[in-house]
């Protein structure tokens, strides 16, 4: 908005600046909580048995990712 304001010569490139200063600060914060956000999911993934487990299929050759229920196949 800042820059638009610029642009259209209602505003100082100053006014850019601080706008832009309290804006990646605010973006880095979002960063992290999502990043954080995704980490608490794939924790409670594991607390209910979701699997990332590593096992070895029937011929031996390990394969990650397999799907953590018995009845599914993969193709």
């Amino acid at each position: 908005m800042a820059t638009t304001r610029y642009q259209e010569g209602k505003a100082s490139y100053y006014e850019v600046l601080e706008a832009q200063q309290l804006l990646f600060p605010a973006e880095n914060t979002l960063s992290r909580l999502e990043a954080a956000r995704r980490l608490a999911v794939i924790q409670l993934y594991k607390a209910l048995g979701g699997g990332w487990e590593t096992e070895p299929s029937v011929d031996g050759v390990v394969r990650s990712g397999s799907s953590p229920h018995p009845m599914e196949t993969e193709s």
